[in-house]
């Protein structure tokens, strides 16, 4: 295990030995069995006590729901140790959910709907095939494997989101295709295609594509 100084206390100073995460116990998922996802909480979270309540939870297709209600609250771990993991049983669209959060050596996976731009190709059946993906500053990948296309799902805030799980850089991730949609009787329809990825700040993941951008991780 390996020592950490933390904060005084008791008027001394005292070593602590951080332990390894719980991952594969009391029930917490393995790091193969997680699907990470973006959480809007209902504050910031507090190191030394784990996370604040969760409001809302975002899908990787863009989806969203509301928490209506918190079942229950469950630790495993302490925070002192490093090795903090919290369950959470939640009611969202009427049923019932269990959404984890785990504390880490770095700082918490902030997400973001990053759009990037995408050489595409149409086939002759009209479907659309992503060819290579260009991150905002410059550099490219080409797509090696795509592996499972999600067609366009239900409208939501005007838009429909297909799913393109997709390997490329020796990584698999998901790449989002968003057709939106807005009629406006005064500037006539609004209707474009626009591609975009979860962008993850300051988080280093096992699925971090090769060379991105410093302050940018794709899952």
């Amino acid at each position: 295990m390996k020592p950490v100084r933390y904060k005084r206390m008791f008027g001394g100073t005292r070593m602590i030995m951080k332990k390894h995460s719980l991952a594969g116990t009391c029930g917490i998922p393995t790091d193969a069995q997680r699907i990470y996802i973006p959480v809007d909480a209902n504050g910031a979270d507090d190191p030394d006590h784990g996370p604040s309540d969760p409001v809302t939870i975002h899908w990787l297709d863009g989806r969203s729901w509301k928490v209506e209600s918190i079942y229950a609250r469950q630790e495993f771990g302490r925070a002192i140790f490093g090795n903090l993991c919290v369950r959470y049983d939640v009611c969202i669209a009427r049923q019932r959910k269990t959404v984890w959060w785990e504390h880490g050596d770095k700082p918490g996976r902030r997400v973001h709907k990053q759009y990037v731009d995408v050489y595409a190709r149409t086939n002759a059946d009209g479907t659309t095939v992503p060819v290579r993906v260009c991150w905002p500053d410059g550099r490219g990948f080409t797509i090696d494997q795509i592996i499972r296309i999600d067609p366009f799902g239900a409208v939501i805030h005007d838009a429909q989101t297909a799913v393109y799980t997709v390997r490329f850089g020796g990584w698999t991730t998901q790449l989002m295709l968003e057709h939106y949609h807005r009629e406006d009787p005064i500037h006539g329809a609004d209707d474009r295609l626009r591609w975009w990825v979860w962008a993850f700040e300051n988080t280093r993941s096992k699925n971090d594509v090769s060379a991105p951008p410093a302050d940018t991780r794709v899952r």
